[in-house]
């Protein structure tokens, strides 16, 4: 049995640890481990290895582990041993990933724990495979996440390991080419723009994977956190990352509540990294625009001025906003790129006038969120004076004329009274910036 053939190579290996053996002595000893597992045969290591797999052994993960260490220390010697033993414990590693996502997806769905555990011992171990493997195992991934196979988000955290798997043998490739060439004179030439081909299929092979996952119709409400994961490992162009930010906000649409805070998180940092922080911004603003107009989200104000978010959603845009406070003393980027959107999108929407009096709590922000929030009031005040007589100043006109109408002075008053009014958990971050503002005007 496989367990008992690991057994004795662990075995082996522990007294080899403990006596200290010369060299010679290590090498027949690592020699008799590779003949007693190229005898045993790669189909009855593959049957067996399924097989407690199947029945959820618990010894599966260190079996596994055990039998890579095995083929990795043959693989050290592979200079001394003959040519066919070394492309047979090449073939055994390629075999034990062809069959990994076979193999996950046969594990029962409330097996989580096991197939974690089984992926984890992969991980580490992509490096050495070759490239039709690495491949392989990419798009064998990318399929089961698109039909929704068990645990196809767990597989879904190889891509990225695929990916950079890749792109390594890209460069190594067009190294070693350049190398060749530089002895050969004009082949060197040749040689480089082979490296430089091999680049550009890594990168070919990244955008279709990313396109593929993007693509996919498998975001279920609860997986759309290990994807947000698996896109922050990718390198993604900003298209790509608005249209994650996109499919995010669609999917968390139907979400339950309490899965938005740490999703939304993780839609920020992936938008830092994209250059998308504007679209993520204004995609969360409509997003709670819609659960608040949700009949099941609202409550109605004891005051009997409208119906308010429940007290779950006001914790949910509590907690996102202390984690914009966060992200704000830590990517100067993002208060840059927000106030430079805001500037031209400033509105009555009440969670982003919650951000923008958040964003008022940073030293470096405080000054123009405030003026920007004086000059949203005073120009619909300006509007609203114009319309009520009928005439219009060349000031106005001209804000008009690149800016375009403003919030009316209602719409900033209801606005402005709904962020109070919704931050019943935040109004440590909401408050002293409002009063700071209405202290600021006439």
């Amino acid at each position: 049995m496989l367990e008992e053939l690991l057994s004795g190579i662990m075995a082996q290996r522990r007294e080899m640890a403990s006596s200290q053996p010369s060299g010679m002595q290590a090498v027949n000893a690592i020699e008799a481990t590779r003949r007693r597992l190229l005898e045993h045969g790669e189909e009855a290591v593959i049957s067996e290895m399924q097989q407690l797999l199947q029945q959820l052994s618990p010894q599966a993960c260190k079996v596994l582990k055990t039998l890579f260490q095995a083929i990795e220390t043959s693989a050290a010697y592979s200079s001394n041993i003959p040519p066919a033993d070394a492309a047979a414990c090449t073939k055994l590693r390629a075999a034990l990933f062809s069959n990994l996502p076979i193999w996950v997806q046969q594990i029962p769905a409330d097996q989580q724990r096991l197939a974690s555990d089984v992926l984890a011992v992969y991980l580490s171990e992509i490096g050495p495979l070759s490239t039709d493997s690495i491949l392989q195992l990419l798009y064998a991934c990318l399929s089961a996440f698109e039909q929704s196979k068990p645990h196809c988000c767990l597989l879904l955290e190889l891509v990225p390991q695929c990916l950079l798997a890749l792109a390594d043998a890209s460069i190594s490739a067009a190294a070693g080419d350049g190398g060749a060439g530089a002895a050969e004179g004009d082949a060197a030439q040749d040689d480089m723009q082979a490296g430089d081909a091999a680049a550009v299929d890594a990168a070919s092979e990244r955008d279709k994977a990313v396109s593929r996952i993007l693509c996919s119709k498998g975001w279920q409400a609860e997986q759309i956190g290990q994807i947000l994961q698996v896109f922050k490992s990718i390198t993604m162009t900003k298209e790509q990352v608005e249209k994650a930010i996109k499919k995010t906000i669609n999917a968390c649409r139907t979400a339950s509540l309490q899965l938005l805070p740490p999703v939304l998180y993780q839609l920020m940092l992936l938008s830092a990294a994209g250059g998308a922080r504007a679209t993520a911004l204004l995609g969360i603003s409509k997003l709670f625009e819609h659960l608040e107009g949700q009949p099941s989200n609202q409550v109605d104000a004891e005051d009997g001025c409208g119906p308010l978010p429940t007290r779950t959603l006001k914790q949910v845009e509590a907690t996102l906003l202390m984690h914009i406070s966060t992200l704000l003393k830590y990517d100067a980027a993002l208060g840059s790129e927000w106030l430079k959107w805001l500037k031209t999108h400033v509105s009555a929407n009440q969670f982003l006038l919650q951000v923008s009096f958040t964003m008022s709590r940073h030293h470096k922000l405080e000054q123009p969120v405030q003026q920007l929030l004086k000059k949203a009031v005073q120009q619909a005040c300006e509007e609203e004076a114009v319309e009520s007589t009928g005439s219009t100043s060349g000031w106005l006109s001209s804000i008009k004329a690149t800016a375009g109408k403003g919030a009316s002075v209602r719409d900033l008053q209801q606005g402005l009274l709904r962020a109070v009014r919704c931050s019943e958990f935040a109004s440590e971050l909401v408050c002293p910036g409002l009063v700071q503002l209405a202290s600021s005007l006439p």
